[in-house]
């Protein structure tokens, strides 16, 4: 039993980074289409955003993932939802979809693109296409080990519901707030920014306000805070 359970605890986060970053990117591609309709029919509205705001928000990005290297497709989709609220997450593809709450509460340039850069680190690491993947053992299994990527197909179906329901893994979490720390020196911005609009979400959440899916699963704020304030690259 002890054995069974070690193998569920490690075997299959391996197997699944494994699967994920052996997935060709049309596949990725493909899924992320799929996801992305799905949740149209769902979820989302079109954005309201005015024209230049949104001209705004999409310069930002691409600063971000201007040399960006492999084969992701990186772009953004803008919609409204009342249900999702200030949101933001990454499909598999690269593509990474903002609501417009969400635009509209982290209006200071750097706590934007600290979120934005949260969500490509989730794209580099293939965070999606892991989580859907670790939830089913079994397709994942013929995967790693026949190289059959037939068995995607069925698997990534839930990804919408994984993307929407499900939460990432506290460490997922870790390592898109550290690629967005280090993205944001790069570019010669304030990762405390970041910190800032936590605070605000922290505040609206003390007084009833839900907070938004992506940061429920992270790390408490005081061990974020301390990541995205530190003074020196971790």
């Amino acid at each position: 039993m002890l054995v069974c359970g070690a193998g569920l605890r490690y075997g299959l986060p391996a197997l699944a980074r494994q699967a994920a970053f052996s997935l060709p990117a049309s596949v990725a591609e493909h899924s992320s289409r799929q996801t992305l309709a799905a949740l149209d029919r769902w979820l989302f509205e079109p954005s309201l955003l005015p024209e230049e705001r949104r001209q705004q928000v999409e310069a930002l990005f691409d600063t971000l993932v201007a040399d960006l290297p492999g084969d992701f497709h990186y772009r953004l989709a803008f919609r409204r939802s009342e249900e999702v609220g200030a949101n933001a997450f990454a499909l598999p593809s690269g593509q990474i979809v903002v609501t417009d709450q969400l635009v509209e509460l982290a209006a200071d340039p750097d706590a934007l693109a600290g979120v934005l850069a949260h969500e490509i680190g989730h794209v580099r690491e293939r965070h999606g296409l892991r989580r859907v993947l670790q939830s089913s053992a079994l397709p994942l299994l013929l995967i790693a080990v026949t190289g059959d990527l037939n068995a995607a197909g069925s698997v990534l179906a839930a990804l919408p519901t994984v993307l929407v329901e499900s939460h990432y893994s506290r460490r997922f979490e870790r390592e898109a707030d550290r690629y967005a720390r280090e993205s944001l020196l790069r570019q010669g911005r304030d990762p405390s920014r970041l910190a800032g609009l936590l605070d605000k979400l922290q505040r609206q959440r003390k007084s009833g306000v839900q907070l938004p899916g992506w940061l429920k699963s992270h790390p408490d704020n005081d061990e974020r805070r301390a990541l995205l304030r530190a003074t020196d690259v971790q």
